[in-house]
């Protein structure tokens, strides 16, 4: 049997074999990510993993991936060997914590999960696109004073390129670096308007194209409201100054992320969203530090200030404060974006823009 490998973790692997998708569990997990191996020994068997107490549930994320069943690795040989072991660069050249937050290499059952869940701000740390699209449009504006805006796009892109190597199975990381290109493509190339809503249509299409079980992933289907509600906001926002601005955005987002609260936490506390408005600017520095030190330059102090973030985070409880609300069906869900987008537009129309 045939597997390229797609997926890397501590103690597993997800080969895909031209038709399924399989977990591979390998006690010396060696394996390059995209190596292309022969299994001349294994042994099949039925997934099922206990939940975590962060009530994480490891079955039903395999499920959502379109992993049907599991082999045991027992013997294999390379068909085709990745030179790179990029899970071994990662580890070698940032921490712990600089991994979790640059790579998605997040513990679920952490007690740092488990407490950001019951304050509804596990997302935070899923809001990777958001801090990279940050840094390259952050980079390409300090490098306009200097040179010309189309070769700081060209230059922002390139620094950050290494990184982007690293990360290039992750969806998130695919995503922004289509729209970043795209995006001066059409601008400096063409010269020609660039729709981000159809370009939005396309990248999705063409990704469940290539793997349908994306529509069952929260990070694919968060990301494709948010982006939809945010163009569409985007015009209703503008006559705010920038503080206000970023607050009413803050709630539009606590707003649009409802539905995906409630079914994750099963509560919703108004305190979050506080919360969120003063914790993402922190994130996107720790983020610009995490992703310098990719670079060789360490911040010892990122350690400290993400173990103090974890003991403040644990003193934080707003449990009495929360509102416990059963999950949402697909059906209530529809329904709430419908009413949401009702809301926006008679807004929109009774506003003073042209």
């Amino acid at each position: 049997m045939q597997f390229l490998i797609i997926e890397k973790h501590k103690n597993y692997l997800i080969g895909f074999n031209g038709i399924n998708k399989v977990y591979l569990y390998s006690k010396n997990n060696e394996i390059p990510l995209f190596s292309l191996i022969n299994l001349t020994s294994s042994s099949e068997y039925k997934l099922k993993f206990a939940a975590l107490e962060s009530s994480f549930d490891f079955n039903e994320y395999l499920k959502n991936k379109g992993v049907i069943y599991g082999l045991y690795i027992n013997k294999f040989n390379y068909l085709i060997k990745f030179p790179l072991d990029f899970n071994k660069i990662k580890h070698h050249i940032v921490s712990k914590f600089v991994s979790s937050l640059l790579f998605k290499e997040t513990n679920y059952d952490s007690n740092l999960s488990f407490k950001l869940k019951n304050l509804n701000l596990i997302y935070i740390f899923s809001f990777s696109g958001i801090y990279l699209n940050f840094i390259l449009y952050s980079l390409k504006k300090l490098l306009s004073l200097f040179i010309k805006e189309k070769n700081a796009s060209i230059f922002s892109f390139g620094i950050v390129s290494f990184y982007l190597l690293l990360n290039i199975n992750n969806y998130l990381v695919i995503r922004v670096i289509y729209f970043y290109l795209s995006r001066h493509i059409y601008k400096y190339l063409l010269n020609k308007p660039y729709d981000k809503i159809t370009h939005l249509s396309l990248f999705c299409l063409i990704s469940l194209l290539i793997d349908h079980y994306l529509i069952y992933s929260y990070s694919f289907i968060i990301y494709l409201i948010y982006s939809i509600f945010n163009e569409y906001s985007t015009l209703l926002l503008s006559r705010f100054k920038k503080i206000k601005k970023k607050f009413i955005s803050s709630i539009l987002i606590f707003i649009v992320m409802l539905p995906f609260t409630v079914n994750f936490n099963n509560s919703i506390n108004i305190f979050s969203l506080i919360l969120q408005f003063f914790l993402i600017p922190v994130m996107k520095l720790l983020f610009i530090l995490g992703l310098i030190s990719v670079y060789g330059i360490h911040f010892s102090f990122i350690d400290y200030i993400f173990k103090y973030f974890i003991i403040g985070i644990g003193y934080i409880s707003f449990d009495k404060l929360s509102l416990y609300i059963s999950s949402f069906n697909q059906y209530v869900i529809t329904l709430y974006y419908i009413l949401l987008i009702l809301f926006l537009t008679q807004n929109y129309s009774q506003s003073d823009f042209p």
